[in-house]
């Protein structure tokens, strides 16, 4: 495949959220490429620390049954630079997370909007799918090469998460994802297949973490113009995060000050019967001449549509059922991102000074 070859030492980067889906995207394209050009090295990538791994249990209960051991030089963070000019595929990301790649990028894979970034790539796959392993399994297929057990059980198993296990309530599932499914489904033996289908609970199981690290769990920046925001998605209904025994309005506040001090969106769910919710805490300054970040959160949320008004959980927090449970974090982010940041091109009034809030 002309599109795949390629020489040296290749880094595939996973994004921001490093979750099941980006890291076996990253893996798996790495066995793939490796497989396809002899001689080529690759290193699959995962943004964070190895320590953060128990934050998401499904990753290691996957990659241990695989055997695939997952090192320290598979995370990229500020101690482990890459090296200078380097070859980089962006996989389940088609917008550098990380400063000062641009021009490093020789591919994407993603199944994210497009962000409209290297356009003249020759392999630059984005397109909408329940899964970015969904899109690395197409080329598994086309590839013409036999798909070892290994890739056919990690790559079924993150469409299976993304997925719900192709459930149509969530809204995600592709006729790309069903066919693929099919297609990795096959040769897996029953015993493989009730793993599978065992990782959601793996990944619901998080009664080891506390509110930081749910909040780190599945982070990222959502910064509109000049306003420094963030968001989690947390397994938890705002009546469970916000319960006495659980939030502390101290750490959230550090947590903020240190990755989010103007807006924290929270995208709350639960599976049974599957609901979404949405949370956020704001500040009431504003940048000059903008509307506070508080203030531009509500008109957006009441532009948008979709959102009932609950009470407020906590002190300076704002919460919110969602009507639509089909609009995941990937559907809404990119909405709530482009209509926060119209409404801050077409609004003129505000404050001389930005003073950070906390909860």
């Amino acid at each position: 495949m002309r599109d795949l070859n390629f020489e040296g030492r290749v880094f595939i980067l996973g994004n921001q959220a490093a979750d099941l889906d980006s890291s076996v995207s990253a893996f798996s394209l790495a066995a793939l490429l490796e497989a396809l050009n002899p001689g080529l090295t690759t290193l699959p990538l995962i943004q964070g620390e190895i320590d953060d791994l128990r934050l998401k249990p499904e990753i290691p209960a996957l990659f241990n049954r695989a055997r695939i051991e997952i090192k320290n030089r598979n995370f990229l963070n500020g101690e482990s630079p890459l090296p200078s000019d380097p070859q980089i595929i962006l996989v389940d990301h088609n917008k550098p997370d990380i400063p000062g790649l641009e021009h490093s990028v020789k591919a994407v894979i993603d199944h994210h909007r497009d962000e409209g970034f290297f356009k003249d790539l020759p392999l630059r796959i984005i397109r909408k799918t329940g899964s970015c392993a969904t899109l690395v399994a197409e080329l598994w297929e086309q590839s013409g090469l036999e798909i070892p057990r290994v890739q056919r059980l990690i790559l079924l198993a993150a469409v299976a998460v993304d997925t719900g296990c192709l459930n149509p309530e969530w809204g995600k599932t592709t006729q790309e994802d069903k066919e693929i499914y099919q297609f990795l489904s096959y040769r897996l033996g029953n015993d493989d297949l009730s793993f599978i289908r065992s990782l959601s609970d793996i990944k619901q199981d998080l009664s080891h973490l506390n509110q930081r690290d749910q909040l780190r769990r599945d982070f990222k920046d959502f910064s509109p113009g000049q306003f420094r925001a963030g968001i989690s998605s947390v397994p938890m209904t705002v009546n469970e995060f916000f319960s006495p025994d659980f939030f502390n309005p101290a750490e959230c506040g550090e947590f903020m000050e240190r990755n989010c001090p103007d807006l924290l969106i929270v995208m709350h769910s639960a599976a049974e019967p599957f609901q979404r919710q949405l949370s956020f805490y704001a500040s009431r300054k504003g940048l000059k001449g903008q509307s506070s970040p508080a203030a531009l959160m509500m008109k957006t949320l009441e532009s948008l549509g979709g959102f009932t008004a609950r009470p407020s959980p906590a002190a300076g927090w704002q919460s919110f059922n969602q009507q639509d449970p089909k609009r995941s974090r990937k559907v809404l982010a990119p909405l709530l991102k482009d209509r926060f940041e119209q409404l801050m091109s077409g609004n003129s009034a505000g404050t001389k000074t930005n003073k950070r809030g906390k909860p």
